[in-house]
């Protein structure tokens, strides 16, 4: 064999070789694909029912009254507070503010004739009287804490609160200047937890000291709805 020939032959074993490691890589491959695998997050949804029973994330003109003098006692008023999703709350805000005159807001007083001023299921059995909650007191119905902080209320955390003297009653222009209350569950669970409703009963009068004639205010009652307990 010349040596031209053995070259040759060096030549092609090289070129086998590595073709034979190239062949160690050249596997087969193919692939599956799963799809819509779909995972959806629940909703939360609250609307509110008025005293015309009309179902809306806003209801207007549910609670109003004419004529307003020291003394009078308005009419009452319910609005259904519905957590119309799938989704349990940890808590109810519920929040006033107004425009219009300052004097009828410092003399609209809220009440405890009738139903007083609750929330709940009932206006008996499963409620809070919001009027003892906000001046410290404790139900097993609801809990009712400070809603900007989760701390108690205490008999001077709302009376007072707008610099008027402290006289044990809660009016429109102190509950505006405090703000938020929340709401927790406690034994019942109306209006927190998913599909279920609860009322908040509205009573309230006019105190003696009004003294603003042809004036009147315009209340906002802003209800929230939130998942956890850290939401502020």
């Amino acid at each position: 064999m010349t040596k031209y020939n053995i070259g040759s032959f060096i030549s092609a074993f090289l070129f086998f070789l590595m073709g034979l490691l190239g062949a160690v890589f050249a596997y087969f491959t193919v692939s599956a694909i799963s799809t819509n695998n779909i995972f959806r997050t629940g909703g939360m949804e609250v609307v509110l029912f008025d005293n015309n029973e009309t179902e809306s994330v806003v209801v207007s003109d549910s609670w109003s009254a004419d004529n307003l003098m020291p003394g009078t006692q308005l009419p009452e008023s319910r609005i259904e507070v519905f957590n119309k999703s799938t989704v349990d709350a940890d808590h109810v805000d519920v929040e006033f503010s107004y425009t219009g005159s300052e004097d009828v807001a410092k003399n609209f007083l809220f009440s405890p004739a009738n139903n007083g001023f609750r929330y709940g299921s009932s206006s008996d059995g499963s409620s809070v009287n919001l009027i003892t909650a906000l001046k410290g007191g404790s139900d097993t119905d609801y809990i009712v804490t400070q809603g900007w902080n989760g701390e108690p209320f205490s008999s001077g955390t709302v009376d007072g609160v707008d610099g008027s003297e402290k006289d044990g009653k809660i009016s429109l222009h102190e509950l505006a200047t405090f703000g938020k209350i929340r709401i927790q569950r406690g034994d019942e669970r109306g209006g927190i937890a998913a599909g279920t409703a609860a009322d908040l009963w509205l009573n309230a009068m006019m105190g003696d000291g009004l003294a603003a004639q042809n004036e009147s205010i315009d209340v906002q009652i802003t209800f929230s709805v939130d998942q956890d307990a850290s939401q502020y």
